[in-house]
C-alpha cells in the first residue's frame, strides 16, 4: 500500500526520510513515547560499527513531521494543508540495535 504522507525524522544532525518502522505513542497523563527501524548502512558507511554513532544519539533531540503527500490538497477536508501536520519532539532515551534480517533487504 502507498504511503500517502511525506515523513521526516531529525535525530540530532541526523536527518531520516527512509526508515523500516515508525511508531508514535501519544497517551493522556502519561509520557509520549516513539520507536523507529533504520536499516545500519543509512547510519553509517559499509564495514563500520553503529555503535559510536548509536552512543552519540542519547540525549539528542528528536522532532518527527508527517503531513500530507503533494497533490492530495482536493481530498483535504480544510483548506490549510498545515491543520494536517503532525509535529512530534522528544529526546533519545533509549537505543536498541539488532542484527539485520533477511526481511529488511
Amino acid at each position: 500500500m502507498a504511503l500517502q504522507t511525506n515523513t521526516r525524522i531529525k535525530i540530532g544532525e541526523i536527518t531520516i526520510t527512509n526508515f523500516s518502522n515508525l511508531k508514535i505513542d501519544q497517551e493522556i497523563h502519561a509520557h509520549n513515547t516513539f520507536s523507529v527501524e533504520v536499516r545500519q548502512d543509512l547510519l553509517v558507511p559499509e564495514f563500520k560499527s553503529v555503535m559510536p554513532v548509536s552512543q552519540r544519539l542519547y540525549g539528542e533531540k528528536v522532532t518527527i513531521e508527517v503531513k500530507p503527500a503533494e497533490g492530495l490538497e482536493d481530498l483535504l477536508l480544510f483548506n490549510n494543508s498545515n491543520d494536517y501536520v503532525l509535529h512530534f519532539s522528544g529526546i533519545v532515551t533509549k537505543i536498541k540495535t539488532r542484527k539485520s534480517r533477511f526481511e529488511d533487504l
